[in-house]
């Protein structure tokens, strides 16, 4: 039987090896396999220490680790409740109703709670800002109960204050201010709020200091929204949307989808009309960054902040709805050129406009008004004020005046018909 040993490298009776064909790099080529070529140099050492010290240095990290783990917990004491709460049984959930609010709109939840802990929040399906489902605000809501950074008590120039020495100052520094001048320096800075209750402190408060002001902070403002909802309507209201209603939704720039506070009944009535069939809705986005409403929409159309405005105004023109709020929006953003308005009159725009030709454009109000224009040459005869310029309905990057070829109006709003040519002319109107 042949010997089963095998030849040890660099014996003499060991047979030379076959040459190698393939390398992994030069250096290996020209070490030739040795015993101490089976690895490049330095393979052995780990940063300067040798395998072996690496894993003395493992094994002591992993036992002091063990060891950090054994130590003794602070002896804690259980006691029974003096006075047992009511409703409150140790190892047993308490459910419970309740409300939170977020913006100034009240969500209705259902709670889960253990000895005064809760745990679970799910929606109210009886309540009508809810209908059994939350928003993320709410399910995160809970996480600011079990916040370490969350102030645990009351504190003056980083000094814990008890709410007795709290309430006593306040009320020295309240009557010394009622006294002075009726509580002129005195200020409130409160969250937006719905609350009857916080409503009828308040006005308490206000009649025992009738020049202190209550201000209110949200870190999402809603101060545009109404801006717009005074503009529309004359007051400040508040929109409510009813998507269960609509079969054709358009966003211009809105994101009615998004986690706002209160949006839960329009998420509710749009998500429970997207079964497919006859009375699915459809939603259409316009918009100029990526939103949630427009990752969820039939169509999305991107375009530039500054098209905004005319892509509006084309489609209620195309809706055939240039009057009421677009009526009020025409006049307030007109100023003074708007203040003798004597009659609106609704109709179609059809507006073209020449590329290739600067100035030249074609606008038809219906059949009550045509406008023709083409831009000024030096065969035109300038009076020297073609520098003035109106402020347009639009910011508008480049103005230039133009020459009305045709300026015709025939209806009964104005009680006359004109046909003009060749004019130069000012034109302000809705659409």
């Amino acid at each position: 039987m042949p010997s089963l040993k095998l030849p040890i490298v660099g014996s003499p009776g060991e047979q030379s090896p076959q040459p190698r064909a393939q390398w992994r790099s030069l250096e290996e080529r020209e070490r030739g396999v040795t015993p101490s070529g089976e690895f490049p140099p330095g393979a052995s050492e780990i940063g300067g220490t040798s395998r072996r010290e690496f894993v003395q240095l493992l094994g002591a990290s992993v036992a002091f680790a063990g060891v950090s783990g054994c130590f003794k917990q602070p002896a804690e004491q259980i006691l029974p409740y003096t006075r047992q709460p009511e409703n409150i049984v140790p190892g047993r959930p308490l459910h419970y109703a309740t409300a939170s609010t977020l913006g100034g709109r009240a969500t209705g939840l259902l709670v889960t709670a253990f000895e005064g802990r809760p745990t679970k929040i799910e929606g109210n399906p009886e309540h009508p800002s809810s209908l059994g489902a939350t928003g993320l605000f709410e399910q995160a809501g809970i996480l600011q109960l079990y916040d370490p950074n969350r102030a645990a008590v009351l504190q003056e120039k980083n000094r814990p204050r008890s709410w007795r020495e709290f309430l006593a100052a306040q009320y020295a520094r309240a009557n010394a201010l009622r006294a002075k001048d009726g509580g002129a320096g005195l200020r409130f800075l409160l969250e937006p709020g719905s609350s009857p209750l916080i409503g009828d402190l308040r006005a308490r408060i206000q009649k025992l200091f009738p020049n202190a002001r209550f201000r209110s902070y949200t870190a999402v403002s809603e101060d545009e929204a109404v801006r717009g909802a005074r503009l529309a309507f004359g007051a400040a209201l508040e929109t409510r949307f009813d998507l269960s209603k609509a079969r054709v939704i358009a966003c211009l720039e809105a994101d009615p989808l998004h986690p706002w506070p209160g949006s839960i009944p329009a998420l509710r009535g749009w998500a429970d009309r997207r079964e497919p069939g006859p009375e699915m809705n459809r939603l259409y986005a316009v918009e100029c960054a990526l939103s949630v409403t427009g990752m969820n929409a039939d169509h999305r159309l991107r375009i530039r902040p500054s098209q905004l405005v005319p892509v509006a105004l084309a489609l209620a023109a195309k809706l055939g709805s240039a009057g009421g709020a677009l009526a009020a929006f025409a006049r307030h953003m007109g100023g003074k050129l708007l203040a003798n308005v004597v009659n609106v009159i609704n109709a179609p725009i059809d507006i073209q406009v020449a590329q290739e030709h600067h100035g030249s454009a074609l606008l038809r109000a219906g059949d009550f008004v045509t406008l023709e224009t083409r831009s000024i040459n030096e065969n035109d005869h300038l009076c020297g004020n073609e520098s003035t310029f109106y402020p347009p309905l639009t910011q508008v990057s480049h103005a230039m005046a133009a020459v009305a070829m045709t300026d015709s109006y025939s209806g009964k709003g104005l009680g006359t018909t004109w046909t003009l040519h060749d004019k130069r002319s000012a034109f302000v109107g809705s659409f």
